[in-house]
């Protein structure tokens, strides 16, 4: 990737366009941002990631508010960038949100931030994308990386270079999974573990599915279950079912026994019922003869009647008609009588001349069709008094405009009167007010080196304190740690004195010597004094370490305090606190004064600006409001006289003072009133003719039923209830005379009537004794074999159990081992380190042998970084192990912790490390070539010789291919660097300027 060019409009502190062309710079392979502090030098960088991203780097973004201050209100803030990236010309312009001023009246509006990607293709832009998130979406895609690994890579952020450096694991480990996207590792790690929890669940529910259809087989068939051996289960339960089918086979055999006695016992009982019931049956026939004959008379009655009733029923049929036919009559005659009130209400002539219904119908149909054509009349009519309406209101809003012109008229001519004096008397105070801000701009750079010499001479004491109580520090941790290495030499002399006597105590009689071999001990060694142990030595190593570190932390803090205070008094002059403090406070006064006088004067300059802009625009708007009041004049007065053509002809065929709409509902209530009173008309002529003809028809029905007409039809109707009872009265008792006849000569009852009977009592006692005894036995089997049955199919449930439940196992052995793997818990597992913890140390391995190929030259060779697998103390869990970091120092032999580096040490370290992220990043992110690179302060902790051993490496990235971008005020870089890009800041705003 490699930038070409950078303009911005009102971001920052920028308020007018800037522009830097990044071809012209990178010419030269290597140029400098420069500028004094809050010029806006990182303000360019921010530009750059906001074209890119939408966003800017670190805490700036949290601000949300990227417009400039000094800029013009109506000015809107804009981006614009061009680069290359993967063979790819694009251009992106994004604008912030902001807030403009309103377009009419005072107060402010919300802008929405905007974003556009164009490419250039045959040497014009092809835009690609215009919506925020499509933007986004095409510029990662190109870059392959984020925002976050695009500050790692490309622009190593102002203050942030250490953090990377000295931060805990934890820390680290967040950055690391940011720029390099394992969280596929991670969740890798978490399938392993839900996946051995899911096998875990599904194992121990089937298991416990099995163990449960085990002790139900125990409790169906009354026996003792096994135990938790789920080996015996099976076999348990098939010798459990033999035994159940046994039990089964002898109750069933005992049932058919008592089976066969109940079947006997019951067939002569049947005989014994049979006789009894045939004897009964002649009793009751004979009986039912002799009540049938006394009542026959009044059956005959019956029988006559139903006979004449269903003659007549025909004619019976009609008698609901016939009412129905009138009802229809007399409710047509009501509506009638409504339809001709409301008729008479509505004005319309009801017709009661006529007493013929269907004349009346025909002449209110010819009347309503005389109301219709009114209608069509003036059906057209609408638009026309529509128009006069919208013309009437059009009319009073233009009047309305007159009189608001006339009004803006009046006060845009007062104003012109006052405008010419005003601006005589500010030309004169201008002038006055330039003279005394001639000086400003030099009183205030005097004033910042000033401030710069009087605060570091105040800090000088505080300085030399700081120095004198490290210095201190350091002798006393010198002398810890000489009396710890003394003790630790003096354990380990005890030690090889005393390892004779050690070795002698550890001999056993009978057993050979781990020295000699020999398994006699005649004469061991004596102990005099007591002898330290193994974990005695290494508790005092421990404490050396511990010791050792302490005294480099304070070395390191004595060199830092010294270098501070050489820094200081290099910039205090070695003037006394005193005198610096009151030429601070002499040039503040000047300089105050002078601030005064130039804000007086552009406050002036902007008065005059503003009243001769407004003159201007005040003419213009009064050009402008003078024509625009002939154009309403001219409009009101033909639309007056078109309103009063329109009025003319509706006042014509409406009538003058009618209106169309009343007008026009008066003829629809009449149509309407008319459609009611025919529609009424039509269903009494239509109800009448029903009418007639049902009569007809019912009395044709009568005279063929032999009854005289239609009032006789009633007389001879019988309700249906009453009508079926006395039929079915005639025909039961027909029934029951024809069957007591054939009872009584069946040779079967005759024959029941002569035998002698049985005792049925006796046989019913013993059959009820067998039947309970066939009951118990039939329970007692049907018990058995439900249980066989049950315990049946409970045991081939469990062997279907059994079988699902083994794949299961066996999946879930494997799923814990490989999740206690990638989780660090398994003994497998040597480094007790999770997968993704793996991966990262291993990313971090790569980022430290590329930062060793430019830490060992920009640091003389002295030191190197060493990446440690140890878990430090600021890590959790088995996350935190193998991203531990040390600095080998090769002129002490000892490795160090990174905090204990000087402030120039941190930023040559950290430097390196960032570039050694950065090109392990770049090649994860898919090759994309970063030709730009932007370092962002920090050189003002070196000093001569290590500045020249960084820009040493900075010139090897240079000569690489890549364009280097440095950001620093430090007067030495101003000199190595020819091609450069200095940042004024000024009241007004920032501004640049090249070379």
């Amino acid at each position: 990737m490699r930038l070409h060019n950078l303009e911005i409009t009102a971001f920052g502190p920028f308020a007018e366009t800037v522009r830097l062309d990044f071809d012209a710079l990178g010419d030269a392979g290597l140029f400098l941002l420069t500028g004094s502090t809050g010029a806006g030098k990182t303000s360019l960088l921010d530009a750059v990631c906001f074209g890119l991203y939408g966003q800017v780097p670190g805490d700036r973004q949290h601000a949300a508010r990227l417009r400039s201050d000094h800029a013009p209100a109506g000015v809107a803030p804009r981006v614009q960038l061009e680069l290359t990236v993967a063979g790819r010309a694009l251009r992106i312009i994004r604008s912030p949100a902001w807030q403009r001023p309103k377009a009419r009246g005072v107060g402010l509006t919300a802008q929405p931030a905007t974003a556009t990607v164009a490419q250039r293709r045959d040497g014009a832009w092809e835009t690609l994308a215009t919506r925020i998130p499509d933007v986004a979406q095409v510029v990662t895609a190109a870059i392959g990386m984020d925002l976050h690994q695009f500050t790692q890579v490309v622009m190593l952020p102002q203050g942030r270079f250490s953090e990377f450096l000295r931060s805990g694991a934890d820390t680290r480990k967040a950055v690391l999974e940011r720029l390099f996207a394992t969280s596929r590792y991670r969740d890798l790690e978490r399938w392993l573990v839900d996946r051995r929890q899911q096998t875990g669940r599904t194992c121990e529910r089937l298991r416990a599915g099995a163990r449960t259809l085990v002790d139900q087989i125990a409790a169906v068939a009354a026996s003792a279950a096994p135990d938790d051996d789920w080996t015996l289960w099976q076999p348990w339960a098939a010798q459990t079912l033999r035994d159940l089918g046994d039990r089964a086979e002898r109750a069933r055999r005992e049932v058919g026994d008592l089976d066969a006695e109940t079947r006997l016992l019951t067939d002569r009982l049947g005989r014994a019922e049979r006789q009894e019931q045939l004897r009964a049956a002649g009793r009751q026939a004979g009986s039912r003869l002799a009540e049938l004959a006394g009542s026959e008379a009044e059956l005959q009655s019956f029988a006559e009647r139903v006979e004449r009733a269903e003659r007549a029923r025909g004619a019976v049929a009609l008698l609901g008609p016939l009412d129905a036919a009138d009802t229809a009559v007399a409710q047509g005659r009501r509506e009638l009588q409504d339809a001709e009130r409301l008729a008479r209400r509505s004005g319309v002539d009801p017709c009661r001349a006529t007493s013929d219904v269907a004349a009346r119908a025909d002449e209110v149909a010819a009347q309503r069709r005389g109301f219709e054509a009114v209608l069509t009349r003036l059906e057209p009519l609408g638009p026309v008094a529509e128009r006069c309406r919208e013309l009437a209101v059009e009319i009073v809003n233009l009047d309305d405009q007159a009189a608001a012109i006339t009004a803006e008229l009046a006060g845009i001519a007062q104003e012109l009167e006052l405008l010419p004096r005003r601006a005589e008397a500010l030309a004169g105070q201008i002038e006055t007010a330039r003279a005394v801000a001639a000086d400003e701009v030099t009183l205030r750079e005097r004033l910042l080196g000033a401030r710069d010499t009087a605060v570091a001479a105040a800090a000088v004491p505080s300085a030399r304190a700081d120095l004198a109580a490290a210095e201190a520090d350091r002798a006393a941790a010198i002398d810890s740690h000489n009396d710890a290495r003394d003790r630790l030499n003096d354990i380990r002399d005890r030690r090889l004195d005393g390892a004779a006597a050690w070795l002698a105590g550890q001999l056993v009689a009978d057993q050979a010597c781990p020295v000699c071999g020999g398994c006699e001990h005649p004469s061991p060694a004596l102990g005099v004094d007591e002898v330290p142990t193994e974990a005695d030595e290494s508790r005092a190593r421990t404490t050396t370490r511990e010791a050792e570190a302490v005294r480099a932390g304070r070395e390191a803090t004595v060199q830092r305090c010294a270098e501070a205070l050489l820094r200081l008094r290099e910039r205090a002059s070695d003037r006394e606190p005193s005198v610096a403090a009151g030429i601070v406070a002499d040039l503040e006064r000047r300089v105050e004064v002078a601030r005064r006088s130039a804000e007086q004067c552009g406050d002036l300059e902007a008065e005059r600006t503003a009243f001769e802009s407004a003159g201007d625009a005040a003419r213009a708007r009064r050009a402008d409001i003078s024509a625009r009041a002939a154009v309403v004049a001219e409009l009101a007065s033909l639309r007056r006289e078109e309103r009063q053509r329109l009025q003319e002809s509706l006042d014509e065929l409406v009538g003058r003072g009618a209106d169309l709409e009343t007008r026009r509902a008066w003829v629809a209530q009449q149509i309407e009133a008319s459609d009611q009173l025919a529609s009424a008309l039509h269903r009494l002529v239509e109800s009448n003719r029903l009418r007639s003809a049902v009569h007809a028809h019912a009395e044709s029905a009568a005279r063929a039923a032999g009854l005289a007409g239609v009032p006789e039809i009633a007389k001879q109707a019988i309700p249906a209830k009453e009508l079926e009872a006395m039929r079915e009265r005639v025909e039961t008792s027909g029934r029951a005379r024809e069957e007591a006849a054939a009872t009584l000569a069946d040779p079967q009852v005759l024959a029941a009537l002569a035998a002698e009977p049985e005792d049925a009592t006796s046989l019913l006692a013993e059959l009820r004794v067998v039947q309970g005894r066939h009951r118990d036995a039939v329970a007692a089997s049907g018990v058995m074999i439900g249980r066989a049955e049950q315990v049946e199919l409970l045991e081939r449930a469990l062997a279907t159990a059994c079988d699902s439940w083994e794949p299961t196992r066996r999946a879930h052995d494997v799923a814990d081992a490989l999740a206690g793997l990638a989780e660090g818990k398994s003994a497998d597992n040597h480094p007790k380190m999770s997968l993704s913890a793996y991966v990262l140390a291993a990313r971090l391995a790569q980022v430290v042998s590329a930062a060793n190929e430019r830490l060992g030259p920009m640091t003389s060779g002295r030191y190197l970084l060493e990446h440690c697998v140890e878990r430090d103390a600021g890590s959790r869990g088995r996350a935190g192990g193998g991203l531990g970091l040390r600095v080998d120092d090769a002129w002490t032999g000892h490795t160090r912790d990174p905090r204990t580096l000087s402030g120039g040490e941190t930023f040559q370290v950290s430097l390196a490390l960032a570039l050694g992220l950065a090109d392990v990043v770049t090649a994860e992110s898919g090759g994309v070539h970063m030709q730009s690179l932007f370092v962002d302060e920090g050189f003002g902790s070196l000093d001569a010789d290590s500045l020249e051993d960084v820009m040493d490496v900075l010139d090897d990235l240079r000569s690489s291919g890549r364009v280097v971008g440095l950001v620093s005020h430090v007067e030495g870089m101003r000199e190595r660097i020819p091609a450069q890009v200095r940042v004024v800041k000024g009241r007004n705003g920032s501004r640049v300027c090249n070379g």
